[in-house]
């Protein structure tokens, strides 16, 4: 029996192991009768571990299925996690809403809140891929390997053991992986700008994973949720993240600045970051007061846009429009235009970075932006439709 992080009466416990086992099974003798396993465990698993050890991947789907039916306790491993994870993906792909009412909850009655909520949930697939899993860690492998290879130490915070994940690394990056784990004196030379940036980038998916409560998140619980990871993976740099600080020509004298970083070393005062997030409708505002908190001393900003209630695309068109076409305009003349916008950050693909001057002293500078989405209507739609 596979093991699940919710408080659960072994009866309902049963049922989702019985809804594991029938997708398994449903998929082994798809494959079986088709002679045909390659084809099909190339939606499982990732294209280079299937390449490199395809009776593995195999033996893992047998595996999953016999768990599911057995009488120990299973804690899957994350590569089981992840198999698990994209076979209900594959099982939502190749099916009609009909065809996914499997288990009779008729009989079930609910002995805690966390019964009540499983019990609901049974018939829907999608939301197997939440409580499944203590966390969706295998899912973003690579953006905690992109922190680790520029500052080692800076995944401490987000409480992952890489070693756990080596099945999920491809064989040039496993490589590097542990060759960099056996230097013991490792000596990091920190690039402090790409590290901030990936670790926002990260701690957003991590938030992604739970639109529920993501919905549920105010901006200023959202704001301390990222600052706490930078704080906390930061600290050991010499770096510190200030909350609500005072900067440039706020209106106010607390509140208006949310992210102020900077460093304090050898008695030096080093400005590093200024960053404003705000829900969409605030964007417009929410840039030109970034853009007046920051001085030609400070070496990069960033922007997080928080969407609740716009579709994604609308968003990302208007927010580009309205950068193309950015300045502030003093006696005349154009001050802070967008000179370069870039789509991607290195492997990173949803930051845009537009590219700004100083008008003290025509140096530029550069603005990352970042989005939050909880705006998922058609998913949540499809979730209550399961559970109807």
């Amino acid at each position: 029996m596979i093991d699940i992080q919710y408080d659960i009466s072994y009866e309902v416990k049963l049922k989702v192991n019985k809804m594991i086992d029938e997708i398994t099974t449903f998929f082994i003798q798809l494959c079986e009768g088709s002679r045909d396993f390659e084809v099909h465990l190339q939606y499982i698993f990732p294209s280079f571990l299937l390449r490199d050890d395809f009776n593995k991947c195999k033996d893992i789907v047998y595996d999953i299925r016999d768990y599911a039916n057995d009488g120990f306790l299973h804690n899957l491993k994350p590569i089981y996690e992840y198999a698990l994870f994209h076979l209900f993906q594959w099982f939502i792909d190749v099916t009609d809403e009909e065809e996914r009412n499997i288990i009779d909850i008729s009989s079930l009655k609910a002995k805690s809140e966390d019964d009540k909520f499983i019990i609901q949930n049974l018939n829907n697939l999608e939301a197997y891929q939440h409580f499944l899993f203590s966390d969706h860690d295998f899912l973003d492998v690579d953006n905690f390997l992109n922190i680790y290879f520029v500052a080692p130490k800076a995944i401490k915070p987000f409480n992952i053991d890489l070693n756990e994940y080596i099945d999920l690394m491809p064989g040039d990056i496993k490589k590097r992986y542990l060759q960099t784990i056996e230097k013991e004196d490792l000596k990091e030379d920190i690039n402090i700008e790409e590290l901030i940036v990936r670790i926002i980038h990260t701690a957003i998916k991590q938030k992604e994973n739970d639109s529920r409560r993501l919905m549920k998140t105010t901006e200023t619980q959202l704001s301390d949720d990222i600052a706490h990871i930078l704080q906390a993976i930061l600290t050991d740099k010499g770096v510190i993240t200030a909350r609500e600080q005072p900067s440039g020509y706020a209106l106010k004298n607390i509140g208006e600045l949310d992210f102020f970083i900077y460093s304090q070393q050898n008695y030096t005062f080093n400005p590093i970051a200024v960053g404003e997030n705000k829900e969409w409708g605030n964007f417009q505002k929410q840039f030109k007061q970034l853009i007046g908190y920051m001085k030609e001393d400070i070496d990069f900003g960033f922007t997080i846009l928080f969407n609740k209630s716009t579709r994604l695309e609308t968003i990302l068109k208007k927010r580009e429009t309205f950068l193309q076409d950015f300045h502030v305009e003093f006696n005349g003349e154009k001050h802070f235009e967008t000179i370069e916008i870039i789509k991607g950050y290195n492997d990173i693909n949803e930051i845009l970075i537009t590219t700004h001057k100083n008008s003290e002293n025509n140096t530029r500078f550069k603005i990352y932006h970042f989005i939050v989405n909880a705006y998922r209507p058609e998913r949540e739609e499809s979730a209550k439709q399961a559970r109807i």
